[in-house]
C-alpha cells in the first residue's frame, strides 16, 4: 500500500470514496492510482490536513 504522509500528500487530496467494509478510496492530484486506506488512517490524515491549514 502506498503511504501518503507529508503535506505535499495530503494538500493533494482530490476526492475520497466510501468503499463497502469500512475501507475509503482516495484519489490524489500527483497520482493517477487511488490509494485504498482504512478510517482510521483516512482520519489520521484529514488531521495532519487541518493542523497544516492552522499553520
Amino acid at each position: 500500500m502506498n503511504r501518503v504522509n507529508n503535506k505535499t500528500g495530503v494538500s493533494g487530496i482530490q476526492k475520497i470514496e466510501a468503499l463497502e467494509n469500512g475501507k475509503y478510496k482516495v484519489h490524489f492530484s500527483f497520482s493517477e492510482v487511488p490509494v485504498v486506506m482504512n478510517k482510521s488512517y483516512l482520519d489520521n490524515l484529514l488531521s495532519q490536513k487541518e493542523d497544516s491549514e492552522l499553520a
